[in-house]
């Protein structure tokens, strides 16, 4: 560790965190202006959606490929010029007049910005020894968890009251101070002249490229039914297989293949996948359910999660204590649990349920993945030599990306099918000959048979109890593959303090 480092360490993770906050709120916070977003740029709402998807995309192309462009660039540099091109791309989407424009500023956005979490956290692993470590990574973990709650809050205010062009401005001023700050303070770290692996490249872009295609598109294409579903479907397991093999037999391999040899790191990759399935599946769906039925205005929805940022905030904080007396696995245990029985409490809502019914599953929710985070990255990290945290940190990041892909996917899924069938389940009981469905037309001054009676049920009252109970079965399902992680979890080395040292046993 350089003297500067040394020094500025505290300043150095503030420069780092304030660069990946940025990048993570904008995975989240265009979703809420895509409305306006679509009147502005002339666009239908199956293109609009494209601004999402390409971010996806590319951001989950480039994300393996951290360690290879750190040992091939320097990581300062690489930090520094993921920063300017954000920031760029960024400028560049808020002066977007047609979809085009945007769709193409948006990918930019995403290759850019994919690199700076990852970069952000090898060089936190890098500054810090093993005893201020879980501090610094709280402070990391913070944004990487509170990131994602708070994007659509603050996307809901800055489009509701500066216009949607401004949740891309906002980017710049912080985007270009922290690439001086960086430039400033952070540690020189050289690159080298390590072969790039062009092959290997173009399969990891076609594998994860088309799957991430599939996950976007999937459930608006009705999955398998599509034929462009279908062939990027086989484009990515054709491309993944012979990506496999050739890291396999590749030493000079986009990816090193051998960071997976470690127990630890590999189930922690694992763990963080499916952790992130449920977290942002569940999450993803819970503002606009509270904005479509229970008719909550954007920011108020948005203010209605912040008791989940609040908890995971605190959560955090206990947990880069907790993680030095406690045996981690037991932390991330008590987080599976946790967030399972807070799942479990959102799969009781109802339509006609008071506010203070969404505070405790969230409160709860929110302190589940505060708990998280710092244990298990000290897990997986543990045994990990430190000259393979650039690579390490780009994979766990790269894992949390496609898990939140991949939750928000089948989330989505779940609540179309299931409010079908829910739909059609109800919709039989709109009859002349049921009793019920007469004394209501009769209190609701409705002619029996009639198409207004019908329709205005259909419509409304059983379109929306069909969307809750999809909601319901969803986050049923959700707390319970939740709890299929703890056999994995318990599986990982445990790690004990001695001092101030933490060990593997």
């Amino acid at each position: 560790m350089t003297e500067t480092s040394q020094d500025n360490r505290w300043l150095i993770v503030f420069i780092v965190v304030m660069l990946a906050v940025v990048e993570v709120l904008d995975m989240t916070i265009v979703s809420v202006a895509l409305q306006d977003m679509k009147g502005a740029l002339s666009a239908a709402p199956d293109q609009i959606t494209w601004t999402i998807t390409v971010y996806g995309v590319s951001a989950a192309i480039v994300m393996p490929m951290t360690g290879l462009l750190s040992a091939r660039f320097g990581r300062k540099k690489l930090l520094i010029l993921s920063a300017y091109g954000f920031t760029a791309s960024s400028f560049l989407c808020g002066l977007s007049t047609s979809l085009a424009q945007i769709v193409l500023f948006r990918g930019l956005q995403g290759l850019f910005g994919a690199l700076l979490p990852s970069l952000a956290q090898a060089t936190i692993v890098h500054t810090f020894n093993k005893k201020e470590l879980p501090k610094a990574m709280a402070i990391f973990g913070v944004g990487m968890m509170v990131g994602p709650i708070l994007g659509p809050v603050l996307g809901g205010m800055i489009t509701q009251h500066l216009g949607w062009r401004f949740i891309f401005y906002v980017n710049v001023p912080i985007g270009i101070i922290g690439a001086l700050l960086a430039a400033k303070f952070l540690p020189a770290t050289p690159g080298g002249d390590r072969k790039i692996d062009y092959s290997g490249l173009i399969l990891l872009a076609l594998s994860v490229g088309s799957l991430q295609f599939v996950l976007d598109k999937g459930n608006e294409m009705n999955w398998f039914a599509s034929n462009a579903i279908l062939f990027a479907s086989a484009l990515s397991v054709v491309s993944f297989i012979a990506f496999i093999y050739k890291g396999c037999v590749d030493p000079n391999h986009v990816v090193n293949f051998k960071l997976f040899k470690d127990k630890n790191f590999g189930v922690g990759c694992l763990v963080m996948f499916f952790y992130c399935v449920i977290f942002l599946g569940t999450l993803s769906w819970l503002p606009l359910m509270l904005e479509l039925f229970y008719n909550f205005p954007t920011e108020t929805a948005g203010l209605a999660l912040m008791p989940r940022g609040i908890a995971c905030l605190f959560a955090i904080i206990l947990s880069a204590r907790l993680v030095r007396i406690v045996d981690s696995r037991f932390l991330i245990v008590g987080s599976v649990l946790l967030y399972a029985y807070g799942t479990y409490l959102m799969s009781g809502y109802n339509l006609l349920q008071g506010q203070n019914a969404l505070l405790w599953p969230n409160v709860m929710q929110g302190a589940a993945v505060g708990l998280f985070f710092v244990p298990l990255n000290g897990l997986a990290y543990q045994s990990l030599d430190k000259q393979y945290f650039n690579e390490a940190s780009g994979l766990v990041n790269f894992f949390r990306s496609m898990g939140g892909s991949v939750g928000v996917a089948v989330f989505t899924t779940i609540m179309s099918i299931q409010t079908q069938v829910s739909w059609n389940d109800m919709i039989q009981h709109v009859s002349p000959f049921n009793p019920a469905y007469v004394h209501w037309a009769q209190l609701t001054h409705h002619v029996i048979p009639g198409p207004v009676a019908t329709a205005f049920l259909g419509e409304s009252i059983i379109n929306s109890q069909a969307y809750m109970i999809a909601f319901i079965d969803g986050n049923y399902l959700f707390a319970f593959l939740m709890l299929l992680l703890i056999p994995f979890i318990m599986w990982m080395t445990p790690r004990i303090a001695k001092g101030d040292e933490i060990i593997m046993e």
